[in-house]
């Protein structure tokens, strides 16, 4: 949990599966954070920030379909 209390939910969204494990692995190190999970695109990124869970996001910025 952070300092407030408030744990914290990251999402990332990247093409490179190897990019996702490495940033999975440090958020993993990181006591705020409560949860992780990886979308592949930024169609599958969207589904996931719908639900609204969602407090911290890694964004690839060249991905192929955006």
């Amino acid at each position: 949990m952070s300092e407030n209390g408030k744990s914290i939910n990251a999402l990332i969204i990247d093409d490179s599966e190897m990019v996702g494990k490495r940033l999975r692995k440090i958020l993993g190190e990181v006591h705020a954070v409560s949860g992780v999970v990886e979308a592949f695109s930024i169609k599958e990124g969207l589904k996931v920030l719908e639900q609204g869970s969602t407090d911290l996001v890694f964004l690839d910025i060249k991905l192929p379909d955006g």
